[in-house]
Parts: C-alpha cells; structure tokens; sequence
C-alpha cells in the first residue's frame, strides 16, 4: 500500500493535463473578452451609420435647381 501510494505521489503525468486545462480557460477568457468588445465597438459603428443615413434624409444635401 505505501508502495502506491509513493508511485501516486511521483507521478507527474496528471499535471500536463492540469496546466493545459488552466491554458485553455485563460484563452478561453481572454477571447470573450476581446470578442465582447469587438462586439460593442461594431454596434457603436452601426448606430453612427444609421444615425448619419437618418440625418442626410432629413437634411439632404444642396442640389442646384
């Protein structure tokens, strides 16, 4: 019993697993981070869009007759 219980403690072939597992939330974080904030700049994008076409069709430019 104390024989496996030294070949537990030796064994280091579980950590990998760990440290990709801790790699791969931190991606996994950063990139709804970055998303989210790809997200909220192309909305703020839209809304200038459509509020600028609103505006040129209340107000349309200067045309000669």
């Amino acid at each position: 019993m104390i024989n496996v219980l030294r070949r537990l403690l030796r064994d280091e072939s579980g950590v990998t697993l760990v440290e990709y597992a801790m790699v791969l939330s931190l991606l996994s974080i950063g990139m709804i981070v970055g998303l989210t904030a790809l997200a909220n700049a192309i909305g703020n994008n839209m809304t200038n869009a459509s509020s600028s076409l609103t505006n040129l069709q209340a107000n349309p430019p200067y045309s000669p007759p």
